[in-house]
C-alpha cells in the first residue's frame, strides 16, 4: 500500500484511474452475472459470486481514494485478501456440483486453472 501513497500527482492520478477502472470492470461483470438464468440448485453459489464481486467493487473504489483516506485503503487491502481466500471454496463447490450432476465441464485454460486450484475433482 505504501507504494500507492506517493506525493507525485501523476502517480496518484494513475493509481486512482487504475483502481476506478477495476471497480467499473467488476460492476459490468456483476450486471452480466445478474442477467444469467440460474437454476435453483446453483443459487447459493451464484449469490456467493455476486457478493464477492460487490466486495471487489467497494474495495477497489476505496483503493482509488488512498491519498484521501489511507486507513480506508488499508482496510480495503485486507478485505481483498479475504475475497481471494473465499474464491477457492467457491471453485471447489462448482467442481463438486459439476461432478455430482454429471455435467461436462468446459475445456480450456480457465477450466485447467480451476481444476488446479481445487486439486481436481
Amino acid at each position: 500500500l505504501a507504494s500507492f501513497y506517493v506525493e507525485n500527482s501523476q502517480n496518484i492520478n494513475e493509481s486512482k484511474q487504475f483502481f476506478n477502472s477495476k471497480a467499473e470492470h467488476y460492476k459490468k461483470v456483476i450486471k452480466e452475472v445478474n442477467a444469467l438464468a440460474v437454476p435453483t440448485s446453483w443459487l447459493n453459489i451464484h449469490q456467493k459470486i455476486l457478493s464477492n464481486l460487490q466486495t471487489l467493487v467497494i474495495n477497489h473504489q476505496a483503493l482509488s481514494q488512498t491519498t484521501e483516506d489511507p486507513l480506508k485503503a488499508t482496510i480495503a487491502m485486507s478485505n481483498l485478501l479475504s475475497v481471494y481466500n473465499d474464491v477457492q471454496p467457491i471453485l471447489f463447490d462448482i467442481t463438486q456440483k459439476i461432478k455430482k450432476n454429471n455435467l461436462n465441464p468446459p475445456n480450456g485454460r480457465l477450466w485447467d486453472l480451476i481444476n488446479s486450484l481445487t486439486d481436481g475433482f
